[in-house]
């Protein structure tokens, strides 16, 4: 029986990796010893697409199964024990092949440029009630006349915005919620102005360290 629960996300990953082709597997080691430090989830994941040949959501899978990789660091479980408890989740039984090529895995991704990674991703997701996407929907409201007025006319209209933003409480939590507010031509402007004021702050910072990789998800 295995030590450890490992979460069913992962084994998606594991089976893709079991399921691998010799030349999947040693491309695989290559992409992870050969990173450079500053790379994106985004990118490890387009890039394992092109050199595997795998889609978008496997590769999610396998960035996911990556990442678990410290947690054996952070539970002080050894290399082997650990990948010893990844092979007995998805075949209760021993499987020395798959056990040779996860210790192999889990060692080429304590570069690092994997450390940074998964560091930085995580800093990035430890927050409270995390942006997901937003849409502003806009309507025209006309203007009429008075309810005494002897003609009912439109004298004209307005344009509302509404801005409905999606987030989730935690990264752990896939239930995305919605909030609405109300917004005028003004706010719009403003917003905008808020968004371009924020990303210079993020190139002023990230030109006054540039000795220093800017890690991103």
């Amino acid at each position: 029986m295995a030590k450890l629960n490992i979460p069913e996300y992962l084994k998606r990953g594991l089976h893709l990796v079991t399921d691998f082709s010799k030349k999947q597997k040693n491309g695989l080691i290559q992409q992870l010893v050969s990173l450079e430090i500053g790379v994106s989830r985004k990118e490890l994941q387009e890039s394992f697409c092109k050199e595997l040949k795998i889609d978008l959501s496997q590769s999610n899978a396998l960035v996911d199964l990556i990442f678990s990789f410290s947690i054996s660091d952070e539970l002080s479980v050894k290399t082997e024990d650990f990948a010893a408890d990844l092979v007995e989740t998805i075949k209760n039984k021993k499987d020395h092949t798959l056990k040779s090529y996860l210790i192999k895995m889990i060692q080429s991704s304590k570069g690092e440029s994997l450390v940074a990674l998964v560091k930085g991703s995580f800093i990035i997701g430890d927050r409270e009630n995390i942006y997901r996407e937003s849409k502003i929907y806009t309507d025209i409201r006309p203007i009429y006349t008075n309810p005494n007025s002897n003609e009912l006319k439109i004298l004209g209209h307005s344009a509302l915005f509404n801005l409905k933003v999606s987030y989730v409480k935690s990264a752990d939590e896939g239930q995305r919620k919605n909030i609405f507010l109300a917004l005028d031509r003004e706010d719009l402007k403003k917003l905008k102005e808020e968004i371009v004021r924020a990303e210079n702050k993020a190139s002023l910072v990230k030109k006054t360290y540039s000795n220093k990789p800017f890690i991103s998800q």
